[in-house]
């Protein structure tokens, strides 16, 4: 028994390459996938990371702005001005993007020349309109991210029936 199972010959030696080249259309369309689907991430996560940190900076840059006018001036309209003159260097905080939006609509109704405290209900519309659209610029592509986490491990273990 011992002789016959020396006597045979050692498989050859299979390489990552040969599989995939010998697999079925199948499954090299299933590693295409998963192939595709992790270079997506790869990139999507690297670019939300960048954007999150962008995000995080020029917030925090513009909150010290913006709490810098209670030790220095005084809560006007003047310095009011000045806040969002300077908001603008702010393109990436949506902390700044929401102050610009509610500045906007507090001057509209100010040019209108009678302010009523109906008009407070548009500002905070105006700011929850703002919030909600920097909400959904942030959380672009995580559906992705969330789908391809939940499909991949089926995908890969149908790709794995598939050869078997």
């Amino acid at each position: 028994m011992l002789a016959v199972f020396l006597q045979t010959s050692a498989p050859e030696q299979l390489n990552p390459w040969q599989l995939v080249v010998g697999a079925s259309p199948v499954v090299q369309f299933v590693l295409l996938t998963l192939v595709f689907m992790m270079v997506m991430c790869l990139y999507i996560i690297g670019a939300k990371w960048i954007r999150l940190k962008q995000v995080t900076d020029q917030s925090r840059g513009f909150l010290s702005l913006f709490w810098a006018e209670e030790r220095t001036r005084t809560w006007n309209g003047r310095a009011m001005n000045e806040i969002h003159g300077q908001s603008a260097g702010f393109d990436r905080s949506p902390i700044a993007t929401v102050f610009r939006a509610g500045y906007r609509e507090l001057a509209r109704i100010a040019r209108g020349g009678h302010p009523s405290i109906a008009d407070i209900g548009n500002v905070e519309r105006a700011l929850r309109r703002a919030q909600s659209a920097e909400m959904t610029r942030l959380e672009n592509k995580v559906s992705f991210l969330a789908t391809t986490a939940s499909t991949a491990p089926f995908v890969g273990l149908f790709g794995t029936v598939w050869g078997v």
